[in-house]
């Protein structure tokens, strides 16, 4: 940090004080901003502070701050007893990862998923000098959950489809769109432009429902009722 905070003022102090004083307003806060702005960008694969840098180093620093935020509510104590939660993927990060790669060899048919990417990137980084589409296929907030961490799970489910549920046997809203996600790169049937639409139905259901809560975030608050708890452990209904 002291040798980026050198490189930082540098120019300022080969200027002099009384130029950069004169010509704060239109040269060098722009100049300072910049940096600031890119450094907050370098910081947003930082890990969440959950103990394990494995299972929070892919998310970026406006999901890691809301995920954090909803684990320390009180109001979810019972599923964060120490204040400590887990991001948890639908379609998992192995498959995403598998999209991921097919998306860079991908051409012009790959275009629908970049524009739809580069959509979220706009929510998620919007000071993000370039676009990395893994990191932003991880980051989907349609496809993530706030939940007690993976170890006290009893059913996580590795690399395999992490559903919600409205009721036994019929998926949520953004679980039906994803499970269709899921399936169709599992079995290497890159339909892009399918998979870009069915991507945008579920991060519209996703903000019909922060909208419906009247909660200004990028993820949707975690519901209590959807974990049973026995034994220190935590099943998903």
């Amino acid at each position: 940090m002291l040798q980026k905070w050198q490189s930082a003022l540098s120019p300022f102090h080969k200027a002099g004080l009384e130029t950069v004083k004169a010509e704060w307003g239109s040269k060098y806060k722009i100049q300072m901003d910049t940096l600031l702005a890119k450094w907050i960008v370098d910081d947003a694969k930082a890990p969440l502070g959950d103990g394990s840098r494995a299972n929070g180093s892919w998310a970026v620093k406006q999901i890691r701050e809301n995920a954090r935020r909803l684990a320390e509510d009180p109001t979810f104590n019972t599923l964060f007893p120490r204040g400590i939660g887990s991001l948890h993927h639908k379609v998992s990060q192995a498959t995403l990862k598998a999209l991921a790669q097919k998306l860079e060899t991908a051409k012009e048919e790959g275009e629908p998923l970049r524009v739809f990417l580069r959509y979220i990137q706009a929510r998620i980084r919007p000071h993000a000098e370039k676009t990395d589409y893994e990191e932003l296929l991880l980051n989907l907030p349609a496809n993530l959950e706030v939940g007690p961490q993976a170890e006290l799970r009893t059913d996580d489910p590795g690399d395999a489809f992490d559903p919600n549920h409205v009721k036994p046997g019929t998926l949520s809203p953004r679980s039906k769109q994803l499970s269709e996600v899921d399936r169709l790169v599992r079995n290497k049937d890159f339909q892009w432009k399918r998979i870009a639409e069915l991507l945008l139905e579920a991060d519209k259901a996703h903000q019909k429902m922060l909208l419906a809560l009247k909660i200004r975030e990028l993820l949707t608050p975690p519901v209590p009722g959807r974990w049973d708890k026995a034994g220190g452990k935590y099943t998903k209904q």
